[in-house]
């Protein structure tokens, strides 16, 4: 009995070539070295609305996008990577439809030498078969926020596939700005059966007990395990699977959930896909978190967490380009702050500085930006004030600082003197300068206001 027959079973015959190749998803192109199409295969007889057979003989650049089209050149120049190894790592290709429509693709190229010729086989995979994770990747390494990250990953899962089977995906994100929903970008077809579910979603975001929002989250959920009106906007809908992913380390927490219309749609490998997003969205959190340290680690005093002089400058400087007038700036020193130091030493000098800051914070707005400047110097900046109102925050903050100092820092009270200014930003900061000065002369422990026009 021959190797390929068992008993009483007849052998399968091999595929012909041409069913192998209809039953890849991938499209093969042989291209010479200046680039010219020598042969084209692919599964169906068009792509993009070319006719595959009509691009032999024509120039690659006749269908790849411009961003794509000096990296090709590169990649067929016999130089650089292409020298050194016949299989150069894969990169992203965008070819142009007929209709102006662009089609991305992962491009494994394959260099191979006939005689004195070099060819190339470039082997194209559309990126929409690619992982949910792929599609947040260059978000992610281009600096984007995690929602836009969320965003990608999500309008890709929302979709209508082979059998129409549907599949919807949401993120729900806690940041230091709130709880929110991020929702995918949604063909219209596909728009008017989600938006009932994700209006549900957004009408019970805090509702403690919905599943994205405990500390048990299971990942796969029967629809009853979601609050009542998202279950019924699901089934209207017509989906009936529902999995969930959570990160819930650090101070920002994300979820995704995905629904499908089928009971198995988001089982097998599909879990494998949803687990790659949420590592792809852990990861974007952890950057994004970073990202956040070293901001405010580059716009605030680390002894006292007020606005620093960076911050502070950078505000002013926001402000001087506009026509605005209704801005006051109040300019403040420490009286006789050396000899706290020489005093009671540098340690209790620091204590005082952060009592301070705190005291400082206590009287003024919110969103008015209060910081140290350096040494015992502080400054506020007032938008959207009147002179009055700038005159209070320096009435409050003078009698704040006259308060006793908690027992055991050393001295048992300081005084600061003030410099006021209201008007245009451009000359504010050297007004309050100068008008604190005048409070120097005038005896400390006070409040002097540059005089202004209005």
């Amino acid at each position: 009995m021959e190797d390929n027959q068992t008993d009483g079973v007849d052998p399968v015959p091999p595929l012909t070539d041409s069913e192998l190749l209809r039953s890849l998803r991938s499209s093969i192109a042989v291209v010479d070295a200046l680039g010219t199409i020598l042969d084209f295969r692919h599964p169906e007889p068009e792509i993009l609305g070319h006719d595959v057979g009509g691009l032999v003989g024509r120039h690659t650049f006749d269908f790849v996008a411009p961003g794509s089209a000096e990296f090709l050149a590169v990649s067929f120049a016999d130089a650089g990577d292409s020298i050194v190894q016949d299989r150069p790592p894969p990169f992203q290709l965008e070819l142009v439809g007929v209709d102006g429509q662009i089609g991305a693709f992962e491009c494994l190229p394959r260099r191979i030498r006939r005689d004195d010729e070099v060819l190339w086989i470039l082997e194209m995979t559309p990126n929409e078969i690619n992982s949910l994770a792929f599609y947040g990747v260059d978000v992610y390494l281009d600096g984007g926020h995690v929602d836009e990250v969320a965003r990608q990953i999500t309008t890709r899962w929302t979709s209508v596939w082979d059998r129409g089977v549907l599949t919807a995906m949401f993120a729900i994100r806690d940041s230091p700005e709130g709880r929110s929903l991020v929702a995918p970008s949604m063909h219209p077809s596909v728009g008017a059966t989600i938006r009932p579910l994700l209006a549900a979603v957004e009408d019970t975001l805090d509702d403690e007990d919905a599943p994205w929002n405990g500390d048990d989250r299971a990942p796969e959920l029967d629809l009853d395990d979601l609050p009542t009106a998202v279950a019924e906007a699901a089934r209207a809908a017509g989906l009936v699977a529902c999995q969930l992913r959570a990160d819930t380390t650090g101070d920002d927490h994300i979820a995704l959930v995905a629904f499908g219309s089928h009971s198995v749609a988001l089982s097998g490998n599909v879990t494998v896909l949803f687990d790659q997003a949420m590592r792809m969205l852990r990861a974007a959190l952890r950057q994004e978190a970073a990202e956040r340290v070293l901001r405010h680690a580059a716009e605030h005093d680390p002894l006292t967490s007020l606005a620093n002089r960076t911050r502070f400058d950078r505000s002013m400087a926001s402000l001087v380009d506009t026509d605005r007038d209704d801005v006051a700036c109040i300019y403040v020193d420490i009286d006789h702050f050396k000899e706290v130091n020489d005093t009671y030493g540098h340690a209790a000098g620091d204590a005082v500085l952060v009592e301070l800051g705190d005291r400082l914070r206590s009287v003024c707005r919110e969103g008015d930006v209060v910081a140290r400047l350096g040494g015992d110097e502080f400054a506020v900046l007032l938008s959207d004030s009147t002179p009055d109102e700038a005159d209070a925050v320096a009435g409050r903050l003078l009698a704040a600082v006259r308060a006793p100092l908690p027992s055991g820092i050393g001295p048992e009270r300081v005084t600061v003197s003030a410099g006021v200014s209201f008007g245009r930003p451009a000359e504010l900061l050297g007004a309050a300068d100068a008008a604190l000065y005048e409070s120097k002369r005038a005896g400390r422990d006070r409040a002097v206001t540059a005089p202004t026009d209005r």
